[in-house]
């Protein structure tokens, strides 16, 4: 007669298929576990690079911002998991560390806004006012001239680690500023309600929906740091996903505007230069320019939806916003 039970084949064998299955699930952690911390990371650097740019213009020293920092600087010369070299060409040899709690409380005295709190960067908070130099880690730090943001811990990502975003650097103007490259949902709104975003990280593309209403102006806009007197040009791609109707005969279409205040009822009055969206509906971006003389240290620069017909609802597609002093 057989005897029955599991033979040490059998056993040994599913032994080997629960390991397999053990490294496949943990593999699959690792890697959803890295990509948030990399997701995280990215944001760090969005929200300090727009918030640097709004507290501190392009003639603007950084020696506010934050102490200098004194610690090892050795990762600028590693490679990235994209290939790239970390250091930014356009660096010179000073970094400071960035002052989270200073930028956060300028931001709000200048702009009402907060800085988002970030994910990394612990040694960035509690910064003392007296402090010159510090060569802490786990902390963002800023290069004063190329303005790039580097995170010296580096955040593990696919086998590699990321100091900084991930894109090229070649020899850029120190007079060119990007304002917002990337996630414009991040800008002031007037009447919030009416506006909804659709960012695509891969892309760096904003796709913005507005329903507008009568009687108001629905805006979106972000202050930028300027000197009265000079000439500058801002220059931003898009798509009118929708197709568009001005308001009336007064107006051309979706406004594209520098203003020297924001006010939800009277853009108009306010405006130093406006010109128009086209009203095409288009699936290629087109570029527009607002070429400006500032009047004040602080300007604005707005999509003004409230120039388009009334109870309607408009798509849009944004990238690239560029502003370059002539």
């Amino acid at each position: 007669m057989k005897e029955k039970g599991v033979t040490l084949i059998v056993l040994v064998i599913t032994i080997i298929i629960l390991a397999m299955i053990a490294t496949v699930t943990t593999v699959k952690t690792t890697s959803v576990v890295e990509a948030n911390k990399y997701t995280k990371f990215k944001d760090d650097l969005i929200s300090l690079r727009e918030s640097v740019s709004q507290v501190y213009g392009i003639d603007d020293t950084l020696e506010n911002i934050g102490p200098k920092y004194t610690g090892s600087v050795s990762f600028l010369s590693e490679t990235q998991g994209d290939g790239k070299t970390v250091k930014n060409p356009n660096d010179n040899d000073i970094y400071y560390v960035i002052n989270a709690d200073k930028l956060n409380s300028d931001l709000q005295s200048k702009f009402n806004i907060h800085l988002l709190t970030l994910n990394y960067g612990n040694n960035n908070y509690g910064i003392t006012n007296d402090a010159t130099t510090t060569n802490f880690t786990d902390v963002y730090i800023i290069n004063s001239q190329s303005r790039t943001i580097y995170y010296t811990d580096g955040i593990e990502y696919k086998g590699s680690k990321y100091y900084r975003e991930s894109e090229g650097y070649s020899k850029i103007s120190n007079k060119t500023l990007f304002v917002d490259p990337q996630n414009i949902s991040r800008w002031n709104k007037a009447y919030d309600d009416r506006f909804s975003f659709e960012f695509d990280n891969n892309t760096k593309q904003t796709k913005v929906t507005v329903t507008s209403s009568s009687n108001v102006w629905e805006i979106l806009y972000v202050p930028i740091n300027v000197t009265s007197g000079k000439t500058y040009k801002v220059s931003v791609d898009y798509i009118n996903n929708t197709g568009s109707v001005p308001l009336n005969s007064s107006y051309q279409g979706a406004g594209f505007q520098i203003l020297n205040k924001v006010d939800n009822l009277d853009n108009l009055s306010n405006s130093a230069n406006t010109v128009y969206l086209s009203n095409t509906k288009s699936t290629d971006f087109q570029t527009i320019t607002n070429t400006f003389t500032a009047t004040q240290s602080t300007m604005y620069i707005a999509f003004n939806f409230g120039m388009l017909q009334d109870n309607s609802t408009y798509t849009y597609t944004f990238r690239n916003i560029l502003v370059q002093e002539q």
